[in-house]
């Protein structure tokens, strides 16, 4: 975690009202995509609003770089992942660490438009 929102104190309330708002009118949860994920900051929204109950995911397609990775947040690695701009991963041990659901990197297939394979109404 970077280490200006380590020490913060956030207060989501705000959200999490109109989350819950939304929910009530229209019997479903907000989804929200985000397109692109420089520097991870897509990938650290999402899990914010999705732990305040929102249908979040991030599409980054072919988009590898090391600092926007899911597993550069969020994975205790150790190793080498070689080029910054198309980090192996698997080369580096990730101690059990998978890219979530909410990430995809790869452009969709025609008729879904949203990562990992939603369908629409998904």
């Amino acid at each position: 975690m970077p280490a200006a929102a380590a020490g913060a104190s956030m207060d989501n309330s705000g959200a999490q009202n109109w989350i819950e708002d939304f929910t009530r009118r229209f019997g479903r949860a907000p989804r929200i995509l985000h397109v692109g994920n420089v520097a991870g900051n897509a990938y650290q929204i999402a899990k914010v609003l999705n732990a305040a109950g929102a249908d979040c995911d991030v599409l980054s397609a072919d988009y590898y770089y090391t600092m926007g990775s899911p597993e550069w947040e969020d994975a205790d690695f150790s190793g080498d992942v070689g080029n910054s701009s198309y980090p192996a991963w698997y080369r580096a041990n990730l101690h059990g660490f998978g890219t979530p659901p909410l990430v995809c990197r790869r452009a969709t297939p025609p008729g879904h438009c949203l990562p990992c394979g939603k369908a629409p109404g998904q």
